[in-house]
């Protein structure tokens, strides 16, 4: 079996569509934006990502997430911040990824939407760079 289904055999439950193709091309991106990283497929069970990410989560109070809209336990934490606060939560179910840098930020409806996201912000710094001649 593969390392997909392996960890997913982990999770008792087969990651949402979006995710799955993410995984299936790719396994983590480190840095994707400065410190931030989406997290290997086997990271969503075990190693030192997933206990640093699960330890992070486990602080935030369930009631902070209520008043969010969040369960705790329709999420999984799929990246990030090695050196920071921000976490990326995916949907069980729908595979919606919201970003949490002690509260949610944004909300986008698939890990896409949030890589997405940041090419924009990269290519919108290209431009202003370009701008100034840099």
């Amino acid at each position: 079996p593969s390392i997909l289904a392996d960890v997913e055999a982990a999770l008792g439950q087969r990651l949402p569509a979006t995710l799955r193709t993410y995984y299936s091309r790719f396994d983590q991106w480190d840095e994707f934006w400065l410190d931030k990283c989406v997290l290997s497929v086997r990271a969503l069970v075990e190693g030192p990502d997933w206990q640093i990410s699960s330890e992070r989560f486990g602080w935030v109070e369930s009631v902070d997430l209520a008043r969010e809209g969040l369960e705790r336990s329709d999420w999984w934490v799929i990246g990030l911040d090695r050196h920071g606060v921000d976490l990326y939560l995916a949907h069980r179910e729908t595979g919606e990824v919201v970003w949490r840098a002690g509260e949610v930020v944004e909300r986008f409806t698939s890990l896409s939407g949030l890589l997405h996201r940041y090419a924009s912000s990269l290519e919108e710094y290209a431009g202003e760079l370009a701008a100034r001649g840099h």
